[in-house]
């Protein structure tokens, strides 16, 4: 290995007790040879999961200062072996003013989806920065970018642009590409998903065609976006999980953004989870 103490055995005899002899400290031999090989890999796979969470974590941004706006962000890793790498976010404020925010998750849950992660996040920002053009357009750019360079890549993301729409108005404008929909909490309380852009994923159509909608986002509002660990079970149907959060939305409506981001993880995920969880959450400043 590398000088890492994985394991320390001891063997004495008690009272009266012969020394160990010969058949013993075979037997033993025989014991820590075995042992050797599923230690390395116990080791190799702690190191796997530290070095795809500490990289997963450094392309995890905390959220820009934009005036009228609360944004929040939360990210919990998977609870299982090596399980991570895949989920992302990010938010930027462009040159025109707009507030940028996405969120997706490269298929797999290893170093590799955590390096495909990185470059697939690093490429939208890029397009997103490059040119002012409809969400459409620039997840139309992604996906044929991600299937000449990583053709083996599949991938889910919402790409949202925030724009202010006369005095005091926004307007959301939003592409999916087979993700969970972003769910829209009103000030009153009322949530509902935004199913109006809703296009197939990342790497499985040849000559892909995305769809961008717009939304206006009334003072006191709440837009979460999130991936699918936080509402996907095994043994339960997809819109069991999307109406549970739908609901719990609506209860924390009132709260405010921190808390209710984390009342969101602690009651969708009261015991941990099998998979990676990211939100972004952003309200509107309330009518003054």
């Amino acid at each position: 290995m590398d000088g890492t103490t994985a394991a320390l055995l001891v063997a004495y005899t008690c009272g009266d007790r012969q020394p160990l002899g010969r058949p013993e400290t075979d037997l033993l031999r025989e014991l820590i040879e075995r042992t050797q090989t599923p230690l390395r890999n116990a080791l190799e796979l702690r190191r796997t999961r530290q070095v795809a969470l500490a990289l997963q974590r450094s392309l995890l941004p905390a959220p820009p200062e934009v005036p009228g706006l609360d944004i929040a962000v939360r990210y919990r890793p998977s609870t299982v072996g090596a399980e991570v790498g895949g989920d992302w976010y990010d938010c930027f404020v462009l040159r025109d003013g707009a507030t940028v925010l996405t969120i997706g998750d490269v298929a797999g849950h290893d170093l590799p989806a955590a390096v495909t992660m990185s470059q697939t996040r690093n490429m939208l920002r890029g397009l997103a920065l490059d040119r002012e053009e409809p969400t459409s357009v620039i997840m139309r750019r992604l996906d044929l970018s991600v299937q000449t360079l990583y053709p083996e890549c599949t991938a889910t993301c919402v790409l949202a642009r925030l724009e202010r729409s006369g005095p005091g108005g926004l307007e959301l404008q939003y592409s999916v590409a087979g993700h969970p929909p972003p769910l829209l909490i009103g000030p009153d309380g009322t949530a509902r998903f935004l199913t109006a852009a809703r296009s197939p994923l990342i790497g499985a159509v040849p000559d892909p065609r995305y769809t961008s909608a717009r939304e206006p986002l009334p003072p006191g509002s709440t837009l979460l976006v999130y991936t699918d660990g936080l509402v996907e079970r095994r043994h339960e149907d997809l819109d069991t999980g999307l109406e549970r959060l739908r609901g719990r939305s609506a209860e924390a409506a009132r709260r405010p953004l921190d808390v209710f981001c984390d009342d969101l993880l602690n009651g969708m995920l009261p015991s941990g989870g099998d998979d990676d969880v990211a939100m972004l959450a952003l309200r509107v400043a309330p009518q003054e």
